[in-house]
Protein backbone atom coordinates (compact mmCIF):
# COMPACT_ATOMS: atom_id res chain seq x y z
CA UNK A 1 0.00 0.00 0.00
CA UNK A 2 2.84 2.44 0.36
CA UNK A 3 3.71 1.92 -3.37
CA UNK A 4 0.93 2.11 -5.23
CA UNK A 5 2.34 1.43 -8.53
CA UNK A 6 4.49 -1.86 -7.82
CA UNK A 7 1.53 -3.09 -6.37
CA UNK A 8 -0.75 -2.45 -9.55
CA UNK A 9 2.58 -4.39 -11.78
CA UNK A 10 2.08 -6.98 -9.10
CA UNK A 11 -1.55 -7.50 -10.21
CA UNK A 12 -0.91 -7.37 -14.22
CA UNK A 13 2.22 -9.78 -14.05
CA UNK A 14 0.04 -12.37 -11.94
CA UNK A 15 -3.06 -11.52 -14.03
CA UNK A 16 -0.92 -12.00 -17.29
CA UNK A 17 1.61 -14.96 -16.52
CA UNK A 18 -1.39 -16.96 -15.18
CA UNK A 19 -4.83 -16.27 -17.00
CA UNK A 20 -6.46 -17.06 -13.43
CA UNK A 21 -8.40 -15.03 -11.62
CA UNK A 22 -6.44 -12.21 -9.48
CA UNK A 23 -7.87 -10.95 -5.84
CA UNK A 24 -6.34 -8.84 -4.00
CA UNK A 25 -6.39 -8.34 -0.11
CA UNK A 26 -5.87 -5.36 1.43
CA UNK A 27 -6.52 -2.32 3.95
CA UNK A 28 -8.49 0.70 4.05
CA UNK A 29 -5.11 2.22 4.05
CA UNK A 30 -1.68 2.75 5.48
CA UNK A 31 -2.58 5.72 8.15
CA UNK A 32 -5.70 6.92 6.16
CA UNK A 33 -9.03 4.84 5.64
CA UNK A 34 -9.34 7.17 2.69
CA UNK A 35 -6.43 5.69 0.82
CA UNK A 36 -8.55 2.80 -0.47
CA UNK A 37 -11.14 5.13 -2.44
CA UNK A 38 -7.94 6.20 -5.03
CA UNK A 39 -5.79 2.76 -4.53
CA UNK A 40 -9.14 0.33 -5.45
CA UNK A 41 -9.66 1.67 -8.86
CA UNK A 42 -6.09 1.44 -9.15
CA UNK A 43 -6.07 -2.09 -8.76
CA UNK A 44 -9.10 -2.64 -10.84
CA UNK A 45 -7.43 -1.16 -13.59
CA UNK A 46 -4.25 -3.40 -13.36
CA UNK A 47 -6.34 -6.51 -13.45
CA UNK A 48 -7.92 -7.42 -10.16
CA UNK A 49 -10.86 -9.31 -10.68
CA UNK A 50 -11.83 -9.04 -6.55
CA UNK A 51 -11.07 -7.32 -3.74
CA UNK A 52 -10.92 -8.56 0.24
CA UNK A 53 -11.23 -5.18 1.93
CA UNK A 54 -10.12 -5.32 6.15
CA UNK A 55 -11.99 -2.02 6.89
CA UNK A 56 -8.91 -1.06 9.27
CA UNK A 57 -6.14 1.29 8.09
CA UNK A 58 -2.11 -0.90 8.50
CA UNK A 59 -1.15 1.34 11.26
CA UNK A 60 -4.69 0.68 12.99
CA UNK A 61 -3.53 -3.14 13.54
CA UNK A 62 -6.16 -5.15 15.19
CA UNK A 63 -7.09 -2.20 17.43
CA UNK A 64 -10.46 -0.22 17.37
CA UNK A 65 -13.51 -1.18 15.68
CA UNK A 66 -13.39 -1.50 11.93
CA UNK A 67 -14.89 1.14 9.65
CA UNK A 68 -17.00 -1.09 7.46
CA UNK A 69 -18.69 2.95 6.64
CA UNK A 70 -15.52 3.49 4.65
CA UNK A 71 -16.16 1.26 1.84
CA UNK A 72 -19.27 2.75 1.24
CA UNK A 73 -17.85 5.37 -0.86
CA UNK A 74 -15.94 3.10 -2.87
CA UNK A 75 -17.42 2.95 -6.74
CA UNK A 76 -15.46 -0.19 -8.50
CA UNK A 77 -16.98 -2.83 -10.86
CA UNK A 78 -15.65 -5.59 -9.00
CA UNK A 79 -16.92 -7.37 -5.72
CA UNK A 80 -15.82 -6.18 -2.95
CA UNK A 81 -15.46 -8.46 0.38
CA UNK A 82 -15.31 -6.62 3.35
CA UNK A 83 -13.19 -8.09 6.19
CA UNK A 84 -12.72 -7.06 10.24
CA UNK A 85 -14.70 -7.65 13.03
CA UNK A 86 -16.93 -10.73 11.55
CA UNK A 87 -17.26 -12.37 14.74
CA UNK A 88 -20.84 -14.18 14.78
CA UNK A 89 -24.67 -13.80 13.20
CA UNK A 90 -24.81 -10.78 13.10
CA UNK A 91 -22.04 -9.00 12.03
CA UNK A 92 -21.79 -10.01 8.49
CA UNK A 93 -25.25 -8.46 8.02
CA UNK A 94 -24.15 -5.19 9.62
CA UNK A 95 -21.17 -5.55 7.93
CA UNK A 96 -22.51 -5.43 4.50
CA UNK A 97 -25.05 -2.88 5.18
CA UNK A 98 -22.56 -0.54 6.54
CA UNK A 99 -20.00 -1.18 3.85
CA UNK A 100 -22.33 -1.77 0.78
CA UNK A 101 -20.55 -5.05 -0.27
CA UNK A 102 -22.05 -8.26 -1.02
CA UNK A 103 -20.16 -10.64 1.00
CA UNK A 104 -18.02 -10.99 4.14
CA UNK A 105 -14.45 -12.45 4.49
CA UNK A 106 -14.36 -14.26 8.64
CA UNK A 107 -10.68 -13.98 9.98
CA UNK A 108 -9.21 -13.90 13.04
CA UNK A 109 -12.50 -14.78 14.74
CA UNK A 110 -12.25 -18.51 13.35
CA UNK A 111 -9.18 -18.93 15.41
CA UNK A 112 -9.95 -21.67 18.16
CA UNK A 113 -13.43 -21.07 17.24
CA UNK A 114 -13.85 -22.80 13.67
CA UNK A 115 -17.69 -23.38 14.54
CA UNK A 116 -18.56 -19.64 14.09
CA UNK A 117 -18.98 -20.76 10.14
CA UNK A 118 -21.89 -22.52 11.08
CA UNK A 119 -23.23 -20.36 13.46
CA UNK A 120 -23.05 -17.37 10.94
CA UNK A 121 -24.44 -19.71 7.97
CA UNK A 122 -27.25 -20.90 10.28
CA UNK A 123 -27.99 -17.78 12.76
CA UNK A 124 -28.09 -20.26 15.25
CA UNK A 125 -25.61 -20.82 18.33
CA UNK A 126 -23.44 -24.05 18.19
CA UNK A 127 -23.28 -26.40 21.46
CA UNK A 128 -20.29 -28.01 21.44
CA UNK A 129 -18.59 -30.41 24.02
CA UNK A 130 -14.90 -29.04 23.91
CA UNK A 131 -13.06 -31.83 24.78
CA UNK A 132 -14.66 -33.60 21.80
CA UNK A 133 -14.40 -31.23 19.82
CA UNK A 134 -10.65 -30.62 20.36
CA UNK A 135 -9.84 -34.83 19.91
CA UNK A 136 -12.01 -34.89 16.50
CA UNK A 137 -9.55 -32.01 15.22
CA UNK A 138 -6.53 -33.49 16.50
CA UNK A 139 -7.77 -37.10 15.68
CA UNK A 140 -8.28 -35.58 11.67
CA UNK A 141 -4.64 -33.88 11.59
CA UNK A 142 -3.02 -37.27 12.74
CA UNK A 143 -5.03 -39.42 10.22
CA UNK A 144 -3.68 -36.74 7.55
CA UNK A 145 -0.49 -36.32 8.79
CA UNK A 146 0.69 -39.80 10.62
CA UNK A 147 2.92 -38.61 13.85
CA UNK A 148 3.65 -35.87 12.43
CA UNK A 149 -0.30 -34.28 12.90
CA UNK A 150 0.83 -33.45 16.35
CA UNK A 151 3.32 -30.88 15.88
CA UNK A 152 0.75 -28.97 13.33
CA UNK A 153 -1.96 -29.74 15.47
CA UNK A 154 -0.65 -27.62 18.06
CA UNK A 155 -0.87 -24.16 17.33
CA UNK A 156 -4.52 -25.30 17.09
CA UNK A 157 -4.90 -26.32 20.39
CA UNK A 158 -3.52 -23.82 21.66
CA UNK A 159 -6.21 -21.31 19.90
CA UNK A 160 -9.05 -23.65 21.40
CA UNK A 161 -7.53 -22.69 24.86
CA UNK A 162 -6.54 -19.19 24.32
CA UNK A 163 -9.10 -17.61 26.60
CA UNK A 164 -9.43 -20.45 29.38
CA UNK A 165 -7.80 -20.60 33.03
CA UNK A 166 -4.69 -21.94 33.12
CA UNK A 167 -3.69 -21.89 29.54
CA UNK A 168 0.12 -21.17 29.78
CA UNK A 169 0.78 -24.48 31.85
CA UNK A 170 -1.29 -26.43 29.96
CA UNK A 171 0.28 -25.16 27.23
CA UNK A 172 3.91 -25.90 27.68
CA UNK A 173 3.19 -29.26 28.73
CA UNK A 174 1.05 -29.71 25.80
CA UNK A 175 4.05 -28.30 23.17
CA UNK A 176 6.21 -30.73 24.75
CA UNK A 177 4.10 -33.85 24.11
CA UNK A 178 5.04 -36.17 21.71
CA UNK A 179 2.66 -38.99 22.48
CA UNK A 180 -0.38 -39.16 21.08
CA UNK A 181 -2.40 -40.97 23.88
CA UNK A 182 -0.71 -38.51 26.52
CA UNK A 183 -1.37 -35.82 24.81
CA UNK A 184 -5.36 -36.50 24.61
CA UNK A 185 -5.42 -37.41 28.25
CA UNK A 186 -3.99 -33.59 28.39
CA UNK A 187 -6.66 -32.71 26.02
CA UNK A 188 -9.63 -34.67 28.17
CA UNK A 189 -8.62 -33.45 31.54
CA UNK A 190 -7.73 -29.22 30.71
CA UNK A 191 -11.74 -29.09 29.25
CA UNK A 192 -13.27 -32.02 31.38
CA UNK A 193 -17.04 -31.13 31.40
CA UNK A 194 -17.13 -28.38 29.50
CA UNK A 195 -19.09 -27.32 26.55
CA UNK A 196 -18.59 -24.32 24.48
Amino acid sequence: MQDVDLACRLVEEVKAHTGLPVSVKTRLGWENPQDILTFAPRLVAAGADRLEIHARTKVAGYQGKSNWYALKQLDVAIPVVVNGDIVDHQTPLQAMEQSGTKAVMVGRALLGHPWRLCEIASNKKATLKMPDLVLTHLDFMLSHYGHKGIYIARKHLAWYAFHKKGVAKWRKKMYLEEDEKRLKKLIQDFWEGEAS
